[in-house]
């Protein structure tokens, strides 16, 4: 019984998870408004759907290298806003906020 129900509400978690991240798809779709995630260990940039349709990009292309974007950015901006080493302890730069 208790193994039945705890079934049933990680199901009906899930649907509600599943709802809401389609609800925050439509929202970004419809306000063109989009994210991403910048995991400083792996140097790894994570896109939401939205945010490869506003660089004109298919989000199927998968992962998008941290010099790829770099080069989409306006070189002023990106020099401004992406310095980063890229060893050892350092950190990107904030700076031009």
């Amino acid at each position: 019984m208790a193994n039945e129900d705890a079934k049933k509400t990680l199901a009906e978690l899930s649907r509600d998870l599943q709802e809401s991240k389609a609800r925050l798809e439509e929202a970004q779709r419809v306000a063109h408004v989009g994210y991403w995630v910048w995991n400083l260990d792996t140097d790894r940039v994570t896109w939401s759907d939205e945010a490869y349709r506003i660089y004109g990009l298919m989000p199927q292309q998968g992962p998008v290298d941290l010099s790829r974007i770099r080069e989409m950015i306006h070189p002023r901006r990106s020099r401004d806003r992406l310095s980063y080493s890229g060893g050892g302890d350092s950190r990107p730069s904030a700076s031009g906020r």
